[in-house]
């Protein structure tokens, strides 16, 4: 019987022992399971950061590659701009190549035309007084011919005429609308007659 108590007690123990070994597992687990707990919410913050950091990634890489698209569209341009440059240069200078007259080319045209160098200053001056006085001077006299007064005076009795006949035809339609002479909105009083 000792030894069945002994058995007894000794498995109570032993019980008592697996007991306390549960109980312990038992916190340690509790205690695992809101690490693990904390560690996937760590994890799932980590994943979005990881998720947006990708896609931030692609975007700039896609924004690399739009830049790059758009760089050598801008090349392109730059080239086109760059060739038209050269050709208008080009053009430029073949234009002011073959407008362009040498001071010898004049004096050569000069000597074939049989002018010298104090006709040409002289046709200079004169053209310089035609410019400055010459005109001026024309239109003072033809101003004054009779010529030019005489049409200025036809414009002037046609002009007056048409007026007097509008001023007319005003009244007669003021007056056949039973409108009296004072009425009418052309009427002045200190008119000649």
């Amino acid at each position: 019987m000792i030894n069945t108590i002994y058995l007894f007690v000794k498995g109570f123990l032993g019980v008592q022992a697996c007991c306390k070994r549960v109980n312990a597992l038992r916190d340690e687990n509790e205690g695992l399971m809101s690490e693990l707990k904390s560690s996937q919410t760590i994890v799932a913050e980590l994943r979005c950061r990881v998720v947006s950091a990708e896609r931030e990634l692609l975007e700039r890489e896609n924004a690399g590659v739009l830049l790059e698209q758009r760089e050598k569209a801008w090349e392109k341009e730059r080239a086109g701009w760059i060739t038209k440059r050269e050709r208008l240069f080009g053009d430029v200078k073949h234009y002011k190549d073959a407008t362009s007259v040498s001071a010898s080319d004049v004096d050569i045209l000069y000597a074939d035309l049989g002018i010298t160098q104090e006709d040409s200053q002289k046709l200079a001056s004169e053209r310089h007084w035609i410019l400055s006085k010459g005109f001026g001077r024309f239109l003072s006299a033809y101003a004054q011919s009779e010529g030019f007064k005489g049409s200025l005076e036809r414009v002037y009795r046609a002009y007056r005429d048409v007026d007097y006949q509008a001023r007319l035809n005003d009244g007669y339609s003021f007056s056949s609308h039973g409108m009296k002479r004072k009425e009418t909105p052309h009427y002045n009083s200190k008119a000649k007659k």
